[in-house]
């Protein structure tokens, strides 16, 4: 016998199935340079990544970063060990040993500094593939610019990312579809036994 929860049960498990699908996807998707670049400026990165700054500027770092992927397979572990110098002298032994520094500098949410990580994390492994644009390469479809036409400051634009492939999502659609399927068995079993 069912229960008349059972139908408004069943689509409540649906809707909550799906939604968590769609959290899932969204937060996967990579974000552009641009975004990225728009977060490392709000949470005041910049006030040390400038030009003529006690850091590189955002451009730079992903100039190195592209430069310096290959090199290390795309471990961004050896990369930060072997090639980035804190104030001198000091080394760190892993990517997120330095960006736990970098958080206590500027004071950011852990939130803001995930998107960050994901970011330069993605960027680097992107450009140990060959998937990002290096300086004086074309994106695909574009022409080269002039020589001579002037830069813009370095912390007003990112440097230029190839197009990015079409994520696969295939992960999330088993997470999603498992998601349904466990809520709804465990609602035919709640049900069941009255």
């Amino acid at each position: 016998m069912v229960s008349r929860l059972t139908v408004p049960l069943l689509v409540i498990s649906l809707l909550v199935g799906f939604g968590t699908f769609t959290v899932y996807v969204s937060s996967q998707e990579q974000m552009t340079p641009e975004q990225a670049f728009n977060i490392f400026q709000q949470i005041g990165c910049v006030s040390c990544h400038m030009e003529n700054g006690a850091a590189e500027p955002f451009d730079e770092i992903l100039k190195e970063m592209a430069e310096n992927a290959a090199k290390y397979n795309g471990n961004i572990d050896e990369y930060v060990k072997n090639e980035v110098v804190y104030f001198g002298n000091q080394k760190f032994n892993s990517y997120d040993e330095m960006m736990k520094v970098m958080q206590q500098n500027v004071g950011a949410s852990d939130e803001d500094m995930a998107k960050l990580n994901a970011f330069f994390k993605n960027y680097f492994e992107a450009a140990a593939k060959g998937e990002v644009a290096q300086e004086g390469e074309a994106k695909a479809g574009e022409e080269q610019a002039p020589a001579q036409e002037e830069k813009a400051p370095a912390q007003e634009k990112p440097a230029e990312e190839k197009p990015a492939k079409e994520p696969q999502n295939i992960p999330a659609i088993v997470f999603g579809v498992a998601a349904i399927v466990i809520i709804a068995v465990l609602l035919v079993v709640f049900t069941a036994r009255k």
